[in-house]
Protein backbone atom coordinates (compact mmCIF):
# COMPACT_ATOMS: atom_id res chain seq x y z
CA UNK A 1 0.00 0.00 0.00
CA UNK A 2 1.21 3.49 -0.83
CA UNK A 3 0.14 6.71 0.85
CA UNK A 4 0.61 9.82 -1.22
CA UNK A 5 0.14 13.47 -0.39
CA UNK A 6 -2.26 14.81 -3.00
CA UNK A 7 -1.59 18.50 -2.25
CA UNK A 8 -5.27 19.27 -2.82
CA UNK A 9 -7.19 21.95 -0.96
CA UNK A 10 -7.80 19.68 2.01
CA UNK A 11 -4.30 18.22 1.85
CA UNK A 12 -5.87 14.79 2.08
CA UNK A 13 -3.94 11.63 1.56
CA UNK A 14 -5.15 8.90 -0.71
CA UNK A 15 -4.26 5.28 -0.39
CA UNK A 16 -3.29 3.49 -3.53
CA UNK A 17 -4.21 -0.07 -2.66
CA UNK A 18 -3.98 -2.86 -5.16
CA UNK A 19 -2.98 -0.39 -7.89
CA UNK A 20 0.12 -2.31 -8.77
CA UNK A 21 -0.23 -5.96 -9.60
CA UNK A 22 1.59 -8.39 -11.84
CA UNK A 23 -0.43 -7.33 -14.91
CA UNK A 24 -0.33 -3.59 -14.32
CA UNK A 25 1.66 -1.23 -16.47
CA UNK A 26 1.38 1.42 -13.76
CA UNK A 27 4.28 2.27 -11.45
CA UNK A 28 4.10 4.50 -8.39
CA UNK A 29 7.40 6.08 -7.36
CA UNK A 30 8.22 8.47 -4.54
CA UNK A 31 10.98 10.97 -5.22
CA UNK A 32 12.66 13.17 -2.65
CA UNK A 33 13.58 16.32 -4.58
CA UNK A 34 13.63 18.07 -7.95
CA UNK A 35 16.95 16.50 -9.00
CA UNK A 36 15.67 12.99 -8.34
CA UNK A 37 12.46 13.88 -10.18
CA UNK A 38 14.45 15.13 -13.20
CA UNK A 39 16.49 11.91 -13.16
CA UNK A 40 13.29 9.85 -13.05
CA UNK A 41 11.84 11.88 -15.95
CA UNK A 42 15.01 11.15 -17.96
CA UNK A 43 14.95 7.45 -17.08
CA UNK A 44 11.31 7.21 -18.18
CA UNK A 45 12.10 8.96 -21.47
CA UNK A 46 15.09 6.75 -22.24
CA UNK A 47 13.25 3.54 -21.34
CA UNK A 48 10.10 4.42 -23.28
CA UNK A 49 11.30 6.16 -26.44
CA UNK A 50 9.60 4.64 -29.46
CA UNK A 51 9.45 5.98 -32.98
CA UNK A 52 6.22 7.89 -33.62
CA UNK A 53 5.08 7.66 -29.98
CA UNK A 54 5.02 10.30 -27.27
CA UNK A 55 6.29 10.20 -23.73
CA UNK A 56 3.60 12.41 -22.26
CA UNK A 57 4.07 14.33 -19.03
CA UNK A 58 0.83 15.59 -17.52
CA UNK A 59 1.29 18.64 -15.28
CA UNK A 60 5.07 18.14 -15.01
CA UNK A 61 7.16 20.02 -12.48
CA UNK A 62 8.73 22.80 -14.57
CA UNK A 63 12.24 22.89 -13.11
CA UNK A 64 12.57 19.09 -13.40
CA UNK A 65 11.23 18.91 -16.97
CA UNK A 66 13.53 21.75 -18.08
CA UNK A 67 16.53 19.66 -17.01
CA UNK A 68 15.73 17.00 -19.64
CA UNK A 69 17.78 19.02 -22.15
CA UNK A 70 20.92 18.18 -20.18
CA UNK A 71 20.48 14.39 -20.48
CA UNK A 72 22.06 12.46 -23.36
CA UNK A 73 19.93 9.98 -25.25
CA UNK A 74 16.63 11.83 -25.02
CA UNK A 75 14.87 12.77 -28.23
CA UNK A 76 12.92 15.87 -27.30
CA UNK A 77 10.70 15.66 -30.37
CA UNK A 78 8.94 12.71 -28.70
CA UNK A 79 8.38 14.47 -25.36
CA UNK A 80 4.96 16.05 -24.88
CA UNK A 81 4.06 18.17 -21.85
CA UNK A 82 0.38 18.75 -21.16
CA UNK A 83 -1.07 20.92 -18.44
CA UNK A 84 -4.57 20.03 -17.32
CA UNK A 85 -6.51 22.54 -15.24
CA UNK A 86 -8.04 19.69 -13.26
CA UNK A 87 -9.59 22.09 -10.78
CA UNK A 88 -11.82 23.40 -13.61
CA UNK A 89 -12.97 19.96 -14.76
CA UNK A 90 -15.09 17.34 -13.07
CA UNK A 91 -13.55 14.02 -12.09
CA UNK A 92 -15.54 12.39 -14.89
CA UNK A 93 -14.22 14.87 -17.48
CA UNK A 94 -10.60 14.39 -16.40
CA UNK A 95 -10.92 10.60 -16.45
CA UNK A 96 -12.64 10.73 -19.85
CA UNK A 97 -9.78 12.82 -21.30
CA UNK A 98 -7.28 10.41 -19.86
CA UNK A 99 -9.08 7.33 -21.24
CA UNK A 100 -9.33 8.94 -24.68
CA UNK A 101 -5.62 9.72 -24.67
CA UNK A 102 -4.66 6.18 -23.69
CA UNK A 103 -7.02 4.54 -26.17
CA UNK A 104 -5.41 6.44 -29.06
CA UNK A 105 -2.18 4.50 -28.41
CA UNK A 106 -0.03 7.49 -29.36
CA UNK A 107 1.98 7.34 -26.14
CA UNK A 108 4.60 4.87 -25.03
CA UNK A 109 4.46 6.32 -21.51
CA UNK A 110 2.30 8.72 -19.51
CA UNK A 111 3.70 10.42 -16.41
CA UNK A 112 1.28 11.82 -13.83
CA UNK A 113 1.82 13.74 -10.60
CA UNK A 114 0.14 12.17 -7.59
CA UNK A 115 -1.80 15.42 -7.05
CA UNK A 116 -3.68 14.81 -10.30
CA UNK A 117 -4.31 11.16 -9.53
CA UNK A 118 -6.60 12.17 -6.70
CA UNK A 119 -9.10 12.92 -9.52
CA UNK A 120 -9.10 9.29 -10.64
CA UNK A 121 -10.43 6.04 -9.29
CA UNK A 122 -7.04 4.36 -8.82
CA UNK A 123 -8.27 0.87 -9.68
CA UNK A 124 -9.86 2.12 -12.88
CA UNK A 125 -6.69 4.03 -13.75
CA UNK A 126 -4.65 0.86 -13.33
CA UNK A 127 -7.06 -1.04 -15.58
CA UNK A 128 -6.77 1.64 -18.29
CA UNK A 129 -3.01 1.13 -18.40
CA UNK A 130 -3.43 -2.64 -18.60
CA UNK A 131 -5.61 -2.16 -21.71
CA UNK A 132 -3.35 0.42 -23.35
CA UNK A 133 0.08 0.08 -24.90
CA UNK A 134 1.46 2.81 -22.63
CA UNK A 135 3.39 2.47 -19.41
CA UNK A 136 2.09 4.66 -16.61
CA UNK A 137 4.04 6.41 -13.90
CA UNK A 138 2.71 8.25 -10.87
CA UNK A 139 5.45 10.32 -9.29
CA UNK A 140 5.00 11.48 -5.73
CA UNK A 141 6.99 14.22 -4.09
CA UNK A 142 5.66 16.04 -1.06
CA UNK A 143 8.47 18.62 -1.36
CA UNK A 144 7.41 19.79 -4.84
CA UNK A 145 4.18 21.59 -5.61
CA UNK A 146 2.52 21.41 -9.01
Amino acid sequence: MFELNTNNKHNQCIRLENIINTESRLTVKKVENTLELANKYAEICINNMEKDKWVMFINPEESAISQLASFDGITHKNVLCVNIAADKLSNTQVLSLFKTTLSANNCSAVVLPDSLCAKFDEKELSVEFIHSEANGYILSNSNITH
